[in-house]
């Protein structure tokens, strides 16, 4: 799936009408869960965010909120 759908399909546009139990949170959209493949497409997403940042934080104007799911990274050793 290209970068441009993914957003579509993650944006948010009507805030009040948004509920989290309509998205699926196994959701990969056809992307590798292997950690090898995925830390280039991290990087690189990273990168741009940070740029998008720059901006937003410029304008003074818009926020972004990103929710991430860490079931493995939240889970703790006992």
């Amino acid at each position: 799936m290209k970068l441009p759908r993914i957003l579509r399909a993650c944006r948010i546009d009507k805030p009040e009408r948004c509920r989290l139990a309509d998205h699926d949170p196994s959701e990969t959209f056809g992307l590798s869960t292997n950690i090898e493949d995925a830390r280039p497409i991290l990087a690189e997403g990273v990168a741009r965010l940070g740029e998008l940042q720059q901006r937003l934080y410029a304008n003074g104007q818009w926020g972004v909120l990103l929710v991430f799911q860490g079931m493995d990274a939240a889970s703790s050793s006992t």
